[in-house]
């Protein structure tokens, strides 16, 4: 195994911005490199509670704020440990704390707590932000969760509504040296110039 850590890529933005499309089309495009999500550790099948995504969006809709705070960061950081142990030249992260730890804040999470876990993530070689309104990514969410709609019942106008405080809340993470890419443009776009950024 090597000793060098791989590069952290982290591709954020909210819920239906294209993330985990991206991601996919990056790793078949670039060799030696692996994704990283917050489910990662509920997907080994090493014992986990929950068998499908449904057991684990009312799970999360069960919990306080700070308890799903706590169980969203276990889990992140479950994946990332895993991940940069691995022999991968790049991690691709997916969403990162940046999206969960936005909703979270929305749904009453206390900020301390917030700022303590977040001390404990790395900070990413390059974050590349998928910038999209509610509306649009509404179109493309085939299924819609409960936790993507502030733990209401799964309508459009509750994504919507939640989603745009979520984003609001979002902006207070990006940094300037974060790369801010139009979700608008197509797949191939979005990986092109992905693609670019990461050769910097």
């Amino acid at each position: 195994m090597s000793n060098k850590k791989p590069t952290i890529i982290c591709i954020t933005g909210p819920d239906g911005s294209g993330k985990s499309t991206l991601i996919s089309n990056l790793i078949n495009e670039v060799s030696n490199t692996m994704e990283v999500t917050i489910w990662d550790a509920l997907n080994n099948k090493e014992g986990t509670l929950f068998s499908t995504k449904k057991d684990i969006d009312d799970y999360l809709c069960l919990l306080s704020p700070n308890a799903r705070l706590l169980f969203l960061a276990h889990a992140l950081q479950y994946a990332i440990d895993k991940a940069l142990t691995s022999d991968v030249e790049i991690v691709f992260i997916n969403a990162y704390y940046y999206k969960y730890f936005s909703s979270e804040k929305v749904l009453g999470a206390d900020q301390k707590l917030i700022d303590a876990l977040i001390s404990n993530f790395p900070i990413p070689d390059k974050t590349i932000f998928l910038s999209v309104s509610p509306q649009i990514s509404t179109a493309r969410k085939k299924y819609l969760s409960r936790y993507e709609c502030g733990c209401r019942a799964a309508t459009l106008e509750h994504f919507i509504d939640f989603q745009k405080k979520v984003n609001l809340t979002f902006e207070t993470y990006i940094q300037p040296e974060w790369f801010i890419l139009d979700a608008k443009n197509s797949p191939e776009v979005l990986k092109d110039k992905t693609l670019k950024i990461i050769a910097q």
